[in-house]
């Protein structure tokens, strides 16, 4: 059973690759952020219902406060990443948004009152290091642009993980199918809500009462066929897999194990990147195997963090909860 949860950790760590590709070709194909994510969030939460059920508690589920404000901070931080994405290449994405770690196991101590241990503190320096060594070399993070998004992408996605932390339901769920019949409520209430008014304030535009933003995807791009086939490749397959193999694997294998091999995420992301980029699948340029040092550093300081350093309540933060964790501590 342990053997089994490592490979769905490592299976989890290449489908966060492929998501962080299918960005990039979101990207290269003209796609609305807004439009897509909406609609992938969508399909995502039906696809997972249809497997889970929504079971005897789904309205009371959907009505907790909680639902919603988790939902808004994982939508917002998705768009956020989506958007760093616009910058830089997949996998320089993935590298800088482990920043989300750093901020999320401080916003733990300072809110929670989690404990840092020395070796996570260790972590977080290393981590911390390879960050600010990594950007100094990188024009992108000169940008004041990506700067915001990354930052942005970073506090939604760290006050989604405390939100998912203290989410009643979420606490309560217990088993594999338990754990995806909540992710699945909370990501198809908050979406097709989301949807709908997105898709109002589109009208609203194109009946000249309210002036254009490019914020606000228009009506032809919500029914765009690149839109609706990249919405159900990642809501169906991608958002599907990646809930199941993260609840899964955290059951066999613990939580830090999952997250120990889950930081192998950027570099998952940069050879699939490199593959796509030389049989035409992605047109954005690719980062190449120069970032591969400032990865390897990173991913020491990662190793660290994940370990509980004998403090057992120091990981609870860093487990893996509702929703695209592939984004999140975990991620990219």
């Amino acid at each position: 059973m342990a053997a089994i949860g490592w490979w769905e950790a490592f299976a989890f760590t290449w489908v966060i690759g492929f998501l962080n590709l299918t960005y990039a070709a979101g990207i290269a194909l003209g796609v609305h952020p807004a439009a897509f994510l909406l609609e992938a969030f969508v399909f995502g939460g039906i696809s997972l219902l249809l497997i889970a059920k929504p079971g005897p508690d789904a309205v009371r589920i959907v009505l907790a406060p909680q639902t919603w404000a988790y939902g808004a901070a994982t939508i917002f931080g998705e768009i956020s990443y989506y958007l760093m994405i616009v910058f830089v290449p997949p996998a320089d994405a993935s590298l800088f948004m482990r920043v989300n770690i750093l901020l999320t196991i401080l916003i733990g101590w300072r809110i929670v009152g989690r404990r840092l241990s020395g070796l996570r503190m260790l972590g977080m320096a290393i981590l911390l290091l390879g960050l600010l060594v990594t950007g100094y070399f990188f024009p992108a993070t000169h940008d004041a642009r990506f700067i915001a998004v990354t930052l942005a992408a970073a506090v939604f996605m760290s006050v989604r993980n405390l939100l998912a932390e203290f989410h009643p339901w979420n606490r309560r769920a217990r088993t594999v199918i338990e754990k995806m019949r909540v992710t699945g409520l909370v990501v198809l209430a908050t979406s097709v809500v989301g949807l709908l008014a997105m898709a109002a304030l589109s009208m609203l535009i194109d009946h000249g009462l309210l002036p254009p933003s490019s914020a606000v995807p228009s009506l032809h791009q919500f029914i765009a066929l690149t839109t609706l086939a990249l919405a159900l490749t990642m809501g169906c397959v991608i958002i599907t897999l990646m809930q199941y193999l993260m609840f899964s694997s955290v059951v066999r294998i613990t939580s830090e194990n999952f997250f120990a091999v889950t930081s192998l995420s950027p570099l998952a992301t940069l050879i699939l990147q490199e593959a796509a980029v030389r049989v035409g699948l992605v047109g954005a340029g690719a980062a190449g195997w120069g970032i591969l040092p400032f990865m390897l550093l990173i991913l020491v300081g990662n190793l660290l963090i994940a370990w509980r350093g004998g403090a057992p309540a120091d990981a609870d933060l860093l487990a893996p909860v509702p929703v695209t964790e592939a984004r999140d501590s975990l991620r990219r």
